[in-house]
């Protein structure tokens, strides 16, 4: 069995088209854009964040900038949702703060965040911050949209909070619903579409 294994793994590294599913990825696939709806990537206010990277690991910072989109970071974290957008929101508020020339240095930041894979997600893809360096911590007492964003070079901190009374009242019943146990597909549906 492990010789298959081996063999094959062998095959594929020498000629990689032989993983491809039967016929290549087809272009469609790999420009399909159904997971971010248009009036999602066309909104007027959508964030778009300029990021700074290194080129590798070992440093040197890229020439050119990078535009992250909402496209980018549904496409990161699997789905279109609320959490996603609502820290995406928060977390630009704070890089206004911190990065005022409008380009965050992704190897310059710390981040705290709730336990919420939405916004920890968004965290994680904005800020380039990880749990396994210790960049990226976890407050189990934070709400999905704060966060504590810091600028390691500098130290400066800051917190940003979702403020309560903006989120849909009907958004709110309709999780506490599902999230009570007691809901229909529709339920479900309607939680969709909100």
């Amino acid at each position: 069995m492990r010789m298959s294994v081996l063999l094959t793994l062998l095959i594929l590294s020498v000629n990689p088209a032989l993983a491809q599913p039967p016929g290549g990825a087809s272009v469609a696939a790999t420009t399909a854009t159904w997971y971010a709806p248009k009036w999602v990537i066309d909104a007027p206010h959508a964030p778009v964040f300029q990021v700074r990277d290194t080129l590798h690991k070992y440093g040197r910072y890229a020439d050119k900038t990078k535009a992250i989109t909402l496209k980018d970071l549904i496409k990161f974290h699997g789905h279109l949702c609320g959490g996603l957008v609502e820290a995406s929101v928060a977390l630009k508020v704070g890089f206004e703060v911190l990065f005022p020339d409008g380009v965050v240095d992704r190897t310059d930041l710390r981040v705290v965040s709730s336990n919420s894979a939405c916004g920890g997600d968004t965290a994680a893809y904005l800020t380039g911050a990880r749990t396994r360096f210790g960049t990226h911590y976890i407050d189990t007492s934070f709400k999905g949209g704060d966060f504590i964003v810091q600028q390691v070079s500098t130290g400066k901190t800051l917190r940003v909070r979702r403020n309560p009374a903006i989120y849909p009242a009907e958004v709110k019943a309709q999780m506490k619903k599902i999230q009570s146990g007691k809901f229909t597909s529709e339920d479900i549906d309607r939680f969709g579409t909100l």
